[in-house]
Order: structure tokens, then sequence, then C-alpha cells
């Protein structure tokens, strides 16, 4: 099956000099918050000092913040391409096979037969302590691992509430149909992470039956959350005596 190459992007990556101005601008608040308010103290009491001062202040205590905060988007442009790791992550489904952007590995693309599989990535004792959330290997059919997806490459942001909710392993089987199968997801909220080998993976009646189960799991999280903000919306305006 042939299409429109589909492009999944993984969480922004920052470089060294982007981390370390992420620790900075956690450091930077309360010093300057500090020097803020005996600058402010030149303008008399609290009470007489002008508001455009208060908000002047705080904003500049914050701006290094806001600044990690939309690095992903400032990353565009040259003034701050030195906070982003180069290139960002980002895996390219078409019809030739897989590019896949790392930065510590560049872009390297996977034809479809030197793809075998989508697993898990293996960890070590202490890596599974350290690691939110580990990412997926990308195997070859001798054994060999060819690249290691980020977790938000696999499982992207934007498939459980708008959106494609369909996830990387999902489109891969759905290009390639005859080659490769989805297998069966690794917890009760997960989408399909990874994918296989035909005649290893699920049939498609599990796969709606899957697929169902993560539709009624989504609108109760949906339904749950609009209760509690409905809730506190009512004791918050009426103050209810108990």
């Amino acid at each position: 099956m042939s299409g429109n190459p589909v492009t999944f992007r993984g969480a922004t990556t920052f470089s060294r000099a982007g981390n370390l101005f992420g620790v900075f601008a956690l450091v930077w608040v309360l010093p300057c918050l500090a020097v803020g308010e005996g600058f402010e103290a030149l303008f008399g009491t609290r009470e007489s000092r002008p508001l455009w001062l208060w908000y002047g202040v705080v904003t500049f205590a914050l701006l290094p913040g806001f600044i990690v905060l939309f690095a992903g988007r400032l990353g565009r442009y040259r003034a701050f391409r030195w906070m982003l790791g180069w290139p960002q992550p980002s895996a390219t489904i078409d019809d030739i096979g897989l590019e896949v952007c790392l930065p510590d590995r560049g872009c390297q693309r996977f034809g479809w037969d030197e793809i075998d599989r989508l697993l898990p990535e293996t960890l070590s004792r202490r890596r599974q302590l350290t690691t939110r959330n580990p990412g997926f290997d990308l195997y070859a059919p001798d054994g060999r691992v060819l690249a290691t997806l980020p977790y938000y490459i696999a499982f992207p942001a934007g498939i459980r509430w708008r959106g494609d909710r369909r996830a990387f392993a999902e489109h891969v089987v759905e290009r390639h149909p005859e080659r490769f199968a989805l297998l069966k997801p690794g917890g009760l909220r997960m989408p399909f992470l990874t994918f296989g080998r035909v005649g290893e993976g699920l049939s498609p009646i599990e796969i709606a039956a899957i697929n169902r189960r993560h539709r009624l799991l989504r609108w109760l999280e949906l339904g749950a959350l609009s209760v509690l903000a409905i809730a506190g919306f009512i004791i918050v305006t009426f103050h209810p005596v108990w």
C-alpha cells in the first residue's frame, strides 16, 4: 500500500548548552526577584510602587523559563538554535522505508527489507530505575538494533485526544499489511506501540476489540475530568456550607 509520507516527531531534545540554560533558568528566578524587590524599594513603600514595575520584575525573572518552555519553536530561529540538539528526533514513514533522525546519530534511512520488528527498548536494571519513558528498538532480521526511537515518536502526544490517533506502529502496518502485524499492547491504556512479522500479530477482531477499549477509556477519562471541573466550579462559586 502506498501513500503520502507520515512524520512522527519526538519531544524537544536540548543540547548540552540548552540543558545548562535550563538549570540557569531555575536558579535565576529567586535572586532576580530578591534584587527586584530591592530595586522596587527605591520607589517608596509597597503601596506606592507602580504596578507596571512589579509586572516588569516578575517578567524579567521568568523570561529564561519561558525561553526554555518554548525552545522547540524558538529553535527555528538562528539566534536560539544553540539550545537544541540537531537534528531533532523524528521518524518518517514512506513507500521506500523509514528515515530516522536522532541528535546523536544524524539521519539514517532503512528500507523495508532491512526492518524486522519494533520492540520496547532493553534497559539495564539501573536504567529501569532512572528512565521514565523508555524508547523502542527497531530491529533488523538478523537481530541487530538499527536505531532506538524515543518514546514520544512511538507514542505521539496527539493520538490520545485529538488529531490522528493511530500510533507509529499502526501506520507501519497500514503501509505494509502483507509484511508486518501489530503486537499486543503492553498495558490496559496503551495504544499499539510495536509491530512484528505477519503471523505473530493480532487478528483484525482482536485489534477492533482493543480499539473499542481504548475509546471507552478515553471517554471515561474525559467524563471524569468534566465531572471534577463542574464540581470544582460549583464549590468555588456557591461556597456551600457543609
